[in-house]
Formats: C-alpha cells, sequence, structure tokens
C-alpha cells in the first residue's frame, strides 16, 4: 500500500474515532457557553506554558500554577468545561500514541539527531496554529507518551 493512502487511511479513521466525535460534540456544546469556552481554552493555554517550561528544564512562575489550580478549582465546577477537557485530554492521548508509533519509525530511518529536527519544525508548526498540545509531539526520548492531563482525578492535576 502506498505510504499517501496509508495517511488518507489514517485521517478517515481519525475521523471515525470514538474520540474524535466525542471531542466534536463536546466542542459543539462548549461553544454555545462563552464562560466555559474561555475557562477550557485558560486551562489548556496555561497548563501547555507550564509543561512547556517544564519541558524545556525552565523553572515556572508560581503565580502561574496558582492561576492553574484557581482554574482547576473552577473547572470541576463547570460540566460543560469539563466534558470538553476530558474529551480533549482522551483525543489528545490517542495522538499521542499515534504520534510516537510514527516518530519510532522516523527515528528508525533518520536517526535521534536529524529526527530532533524535524521534530522541532513539527512544535514550531503546531506553535504556530495555537494548538495546545503541542508537547505530544516531541515522543523521540520518551518511551511512554507524555500528556499534558494526568489520567489521574479527571485528567486536572499538574
Amino acid at each position: 500500500m502506498n505510504v499517501y493512502d496509508c495517511a488518507n487511511e489514517l485521517a478517515k479513521a481519525l475521523k471515525e474515532s470514538h474520540e474524535f466525535k466525542k471531542l466534536q460534540e463536546a466542542r459543539v456544546v462548549l461553544k454555545k457557553d462563552a464562560q466555559a469556552e474561555e475557562l477550557a481554552n485558560d486551562f489548556i493555554k496555561l497548563s501547555s506554558e507550564i509543561e512547556l517550561a517544564k519541558y524545556q528544564k525552565q523553572e515556572v512562575d508560581k503565580e502561574k500554577e496558582e492561576k492553574l489550580q484557581k482554574l482547576s478549582s473552577l473547572l470541576s465546577l463547570n460540566p460543560t468545561a469539563m466534558e470538553y477537557l476530558h474529551a480533549f485530554m482522551r483525543f489528545q492521548m490517542m495522538m499521542a500514541d499515534i504520534t510516537k508509533t510514527i516518530n519510532d519509525v522516523v527515528k528508525e530511518a533518520v536517526g535521534d539527531d536529524k529526527c530532533l529536527f524535524l521534530t522541532h519544525d513539527v512544535l514550531k508548526l503546531v506553535k504556530r496554529d495555537g494548538q495546545a498540545a503541542l508537547l505530544q509531539i516531541n515522543l523521540l526520548r520518551c518511551p511512554e507518551p507524555q500528556h499534558i492531563f494526568s489520567p489521574c482525578r479527571n485528567g486536572l492535576d499538574i
């Protein structure tokens, strides 16, 4: 099978996945509640910034951590935002697993050194597009997929 055909099949399978459908449904509901949408987006953005800082071995600002804790508390009171974040987390975990599988082949083909350059380019692209899941792309040095959200306690522990 042609690799491009496989990529198209993967895209089709992603759209048919339970995780994709649930995320789409949750997003439609979230868009109807401006407060929930702002809360979810703020949480995703802030948790991504904190995780990126940790990944880059930078010190995380205490104010950001405190703000994230406050957002987590507020989120627990908003079922619409929570449902969206749960769907987002499940989709994100699926994408991280798929990305790891692909990155393993890329790493085998070009080696660790060059693969890091490829990963850096993908990270820039994802960051430019404003996606929150930017850390899932760089799985090359991790034996297991890394996720922004912990699978514990509704995925809101950082």
